[in-house]
């Protein structure tokens, strides 16, 4: 059977050529996912199943490869490590796989005292005592005052991210012109469109602080010893780079005025010696639960920039026995995916306005996706259309 003849796995999302909200992917579950998956922490904790589990199921002209594991074993740049390690001993590239340092090891341990807690830049906003307390409750509220939320996939085509990347970048050269030329990536850009549309969509009061959490990989910074070590760490090792910003900032201010921050942002707390104050700072304030910056009333917006881990590169071309879809008639090379989507299962508290930049398709086309109150979407359509229609005058 071909895929697009299965009646749930025919509605796969697909890119439109427009700004799109697509579906959700917990309707694909029942497709994706073999009866005895495990989607609760008790499916582990009351078996003896690994952490990582892979499901397959193949289709005349595709294949579905769904791989479930628990966060304690790794992080989004830990799986890319490990598909690129599967694929290279699939491709006959054994020499490519790195070799994997110990799930046991901390490395992170051996610089959690070097710098001084008090230096990291972020520190002030702590929440702490009865400011914790009112952010709990300010949280409470939402989530029970919006009740409902669900996950959605967006794809916004390529040229709108290089229109928008163009016109921030010619509006911060206009701002400082003797200065040296900014730089802003893409995913820079199209978080910043993410954030005004969600922002405006959630109609929040102007004065409200807006903290973004813009995770980024330390490997590279802080646990490589040197560009020519071949190891790879793949469980977690990320941190936030946190952004703040009033609610009319964001609804007033161009997208170049949202991105620079987060540029800025991401530079100023990715270098070594913050990451350093960052693990230190943990240490001594966050012995019974994870540091919380902001204030008592903040919107947390939070998001993963998985194009990093290059998932729509990752090569299972020695897996295919024969093309499902004629070489001329695809866009993406022989093995690869035309398809990614990152979703998760979490117990206790629900998690809103959490999601990942998926990263960029073979034609260009830019996914993420993210949870949200279910009314909030409405709203983020109508900002999809307008991108939509800007793009086509």
């Amino acid at each position: 059977m071909g895929i697009n003849k299965h009646p749930l796995a025919a509605s796969f999302p697909q890119a439109t050529g427009q700004p799109s909200l697509l579906g959700d992917p917990a309707d694909l579950a029942s497709v994706c996912l073999s009866a005895d998956c495990p989607t609760r922490i008790e499916d582990w904790l009351y078996s003896d199943r690994p952490q990582l589990v892979i499901d397959v199921v193949l289709f005349g002209d595709a294949t579905l490869l769904t791989v479930t594991f628990m966060h304690t074993l790794m992080d989004a740049m830990g799986l890319s490590s490990f598909l690129k390690a599967w694929t290279a001993v699939m491709n006959g590239r054994e020499d490519q796989v790195p070799t994997f340092q110990q799930i046991g090891e901390d490395p992170a341990a051996r610089f959690t005292d070097r710098t001084p807690a008090g230096t990291y830049v972020n520190s002030s906003f702590l929440l702490t005592g009865v400011r914790l307390l009112g952010f709990i409750a300010s949280y409470l509220f939402e989530l029970v005052w919006h009740r409902g939320q669900n996950e959605r996939v967006i794809c916004i085509p390529g040229r709108c991210v290089d229109e928008m990347r163009e016109q921030a970048l010619h509006e911060l050269a206009q701002q400082n012109k003797e200065g040296p030329a900014p730089f802003l990536s893409e995913s820079d850009v199209l978080l910043a469109w993410w954030l005004k549309a969600l922002i405006k969509a959630l109609n929040s009061s102007p004065n409200r602080l807006v903290s973004l959490l813009n995770v980024f990989d330390i490997r590279s910074t802080a646990l490589q010893e040197s560009s020519s070590t071949n190891t790879a760490f793949i469980t977690n090792a990320a941190l936030p780079a946190i952004t703040f910003l009033r609610t009319k900032e964001i609804l007033r201010e161009p997208v170049s005025f949202i991105a620079s921050h987060i540029r800025h942002s991401l530079v100023q707390q990715r270098t070594l010696s913050q990451i350093e104050a960052f693990f230190a700072f943990d240490k001594s304030a966050s012995e019974k639960y994870p540091p919380v910056f902001g204030e008592p009333t903040s919107v947390l917006v939070c998001c993963s920039n998985w194009h990093r881990g290059r998932f729509f590169e990752v090569d299972f071309s020695s897996a295919v026995l024969a093309p499902g879809i004629p070489l001329h008639d695809r866009v993406h090379p022989l093995g690869r995916p035309s398809c990614v989507i990152p979703t998760h299962h979490s117990g206790g508290l629900s998690l809103r306005n959490v999601g990942p930049i998926i990263g960029k398709d073979a034609s260009g086309n830019w996914w993420l996706s993210c949870t949200v109150r279910t009314s909030a979407w409405v709203g983020i359509e109508q900002e999809l259309n307008a991108l939509g229609a800007k793009k086509t005058q």
